[in-house]
Formats: C-alpha cells, structure tokens, sequence
C-alpha cells in the first residue's frame, strides 16, 4: 500500500480527510504520516506534540499502519449535524435536519447516526447528533 491507495482507501471508508495528514503538514489532533530519514514515521499530533510514534521503514508498512489505526476509529466517519443543544432542542433539530433530508428515523441503517451527550460546561449536558459520512450523498 502507498499514499495513494491510503487515501483512495480512506475516501471510500468515509474517513474525515481531517483526521489524518498524508504529507506530515496538518499538525493538529490528527494522525500523521511523515516522511523521516531512513523511513517512515507515523504518529498522533496534537496542540505540537506527537504522541504515539511509530517508525517504519518502507512506505507500504507506514500506510498499513495508518490504515489500521484509522479503520479502527469509527467515529472519524461521522459528521456533525446538530448540537451541542440542551435534549429537547437538540432532538427537535434533528427531526428537521432528517426532514430537510428526506430521511426518517425508520429508514436508517442502524449505524446512521451517533448520538452523545458530553457535558460541556459543569452542570450543563448538551446533546450532540453525528450523521455517517457515506451516506450523507
């Protein structure tokens, strides 16, 4: 495997091109794939530090490495489509984002959606809703 087919690899899994850098240029709270001397260099990179280093030495092991660490993580297939919003006005914004869509609750896969309820600010639980990338259209 290569850049190339990493890349092909990770538009067709519906992975976020924001969770991961083939070139080793975007620096934050992504995975990175670095060209190093000798090799190759995997690692997670965030607010500038790289954590979780990996060396290889060909560019085929580097990507399989990627690809796995990637795959892995499902949530870097969803999108954002509403929230954060206290419950109620979250879960009424979603019904009209999935009518403004054409979609209704009885039609989706059963992975379609995510949905958590973080808390934001101490005392404040908010309700965030993730929509699956490949099916977004």
């Amino acid at each position: 495997m290569n850049r190339h087919a990493l890349r092909e690899l990770m538009e067709a899994e519906g992975v976020d091109p924001d969770a991961y850098s083939l070139d080793g240029t975007q620096p934050n709270e992504c995975l990175i794939l670095e060209i190093e001397e000798g090799g190759w260099c995997v690692y997670y990179a965030e607010r500038g530090l790289r954590s979780g280093e990996k060396h290889f030495e060909t560019e085929h092991d580097a990507c399989e490495s990627m690809a796995q660490s990637l795959l892995a993580d499902r949530t870097n297939r969803y999108v954002l489509v509403v929230g954060p919003l206290p419950a109620p006005d979250a879960d009424a914004a979603f019904d009209l984002w999935l009518t403004d869509h054409q979609l209704t609750k009885s039609n989706l896969e059963p992975d379609a959606v995510r949905v958590d309820n973080p808390i934001l600010r101490p005392g404040e639980q908010v309700r965030r809703y993730w929509f699956r990338r490949t099916l977004l259209g």
